[in-house]
């Protein structure tokens, strides 16, 4: 690379651990961690159709700031779940000791690592007051506990042999990079194509994870770009954000030979993605229907990826909708699970609108069910999972649906369909209807998860 990266950070002295729990050594000797890992067992809460207790082997920062964190679970003593991980992309849910509330993970290791080491390995974006922020506060030895593991992840397959498509576009932002190490490292035949490029965002290279990885990464045929939005005077690089550093090679690449991954925040992968499509895929759309966090496109005929993000058919009785909290209206068309939702908006469930019913208890869908063509969902703040629904609320939700669909020309009345407005308190509700922050005093908050089967 023309440019030289900052090095990459060393492990520092691991972190006390918050929890409460007694620390588990990984070093012992088999009988003696067996034995630890039983005393722990009775401080860590039990639902063993649903999670799985693993020590921590590595907690340590993964960029120079602390903002990322390297972590490595050990799941050795998990065979089961090691050999679930299969395809890169694929994800899970993480819990900690000191809060019920599970953290979306993504694996960064690729899937070799569970097999054979018995390790998954995350990339962990450090938010304070997060289920993220207790866990870059353990150490190793601690134990936490991990769901099934979820999504169908990369299907490289999609754009195999690599002659038929020797292009790859590969965008990152951020712990957006997570997956993306999995992809490469798990490998693609990016060495067989002609033009396989990972341009990789971040503030700055205080804030880039992986660097001492990208040599390994151009061994295999990955061209790596790093772009920063917020360089210092000595950076000579590529700045501004990903989507501008791509736009500005003007290049014409054939669509029909092209593919192209995005993982990132939800504003750069819109962009993104809307761009690609309309500029390079020759996918006509209408408007920017896109709120992906890992999706592949493929010669502009496939979506694929951890997210099902495809351009809405509007007024199409065939799509799923979902209203979120703050009254935006989605539609899919291709399959989508509430994981996938649950993933592109923290702290928030999802609802179907046919299971709402003033003095009944608002459900949740759990994580691995898919939603269903020809139904509304709301995506509701977790305070209100499992609370009583007033009457109030089912107003607020009313002229939400109606309103949002409104907006978006779905068919007239649609929303009032599937949530009847409620007269006077309907009227009411509409001048605080763009958000519902009620606290629940019924019930405290407890995940609404079953049991995960799935086969990628």
């Amino acid at each position: 690379m023309a440019t030289t990266l900052a090095a990459s950070c060393s492990s520092p002295p691991l972190l006390r651990p918050m929890s409460l729990l007694p620390r588990l050594r990984v070093g012992l000797s088999l009988p003696l961690r067996r034995r630890a890992l039983t005393a722990v067992a009775a401080a860590v809460r039990q639902d063993a159709a649903t999670w799985t207790q693993a020590p921590l082997s590595l907690v340590a920062p993964a960029s120079a700031d602390a903002s990322l964190f390297h972590v490595s679970v050990d799941v050795s003593y998990a065979p089961d779940l090691a050999v679930s991980y299969t395809v890169p992309g694929q994800y899970l849910q993480l819990r900690v000791p000191a809060s019920d509330k599970p953290s979306f993970l993504a694996i960064a290791s690729p899937p070799s690592f569970a097999s054979s080491r018995g390790e998954f390995q995350f990339l962990v974006k450090r938010v304070p007051g997060s289920t993220a922020d207790l866990l870059c506060g353990l150490g190793r030895g601690d134990v936490v506990e991990l769901s099934a593991v979820m999504g169908k992840g990369f299907q490289v397959e999609r754009i195999s042999p690599p002659d038929a498509f020797p292009a790859v576009l590969i965008f990152a932002t951020g712990s957006g990079i997570s997956p993306i190490r999995s992809l490469i490292e798990s490998g693609f035949n990016a060495n067989e194509r002609s033009d396989v490029r990972l341009y990789y965002g971040a503030r700055n290279l205080q804030r880039m994870a992986y660097q001492d990885r990208f040599k390994d990464w151009e061994s295999t045929g990955v061209r790596v770009i790093p772009v920063l939005s917020q360089p210092d005077e000595k950076w000579s690089g590529e700045r501004g954000y990903v989507q501008a550093a791509f736009s500005r090679t003007k290049e014409i690449l054939n669509p029909l030979l092209t593919g192209a991954v995005l993982c990132g925040h939800k504003q750069m992968a819109e962009v993104l993605a809307c761009y690609l499509i309309s500029s390079l895929l020759s996918l006509s759309i209408s408007t920017s229907a896109y709120a992906p966090c890992c999706v592949l496109l493929v010669a502009g005929r496939h979506l694929m990826g951890n997210t099902a993000c495809a351009p809405y058919a509007t007024g199409s009785g065939g799509s799923i909708k979902v209203i979120s909290s703050d009254g935006k209206f989605e539609e899919y068309v291709h399959s989508v699970r509430a994981a996938e939702l649950m993933v592109e908006n923290p702290g928030e469930f999802v609802c179907d609108a046919d299971h709402l019913s003033v003095g009944c208890r608002i459900p949740g869908l759990v994580a691995d069910e898919e939603l269903e063509r020809r139904r509304l969902y709301f995506l509701l703040p977790m305070d209100l999972l499992f609370s009583v629904l007033t009457e109030e609320e089912m107003a607020a939700l009313s002229c939400r649906a109606s309103t949002a669909t409104k907006k978006r020309g779905v068919a007239k009345n649609f929303g009032r369909r599937i949530l009847p407005v409620l007269g006077a308190e309907a009227k009411r509700a509409s001048e605080t209807s763009s958000s519902v922050k009620r606290m629940s005093t019924q019930r405290s908050w407890k995940p609404a998860l079953d049991t995960i089967e799935e086969v990628p």
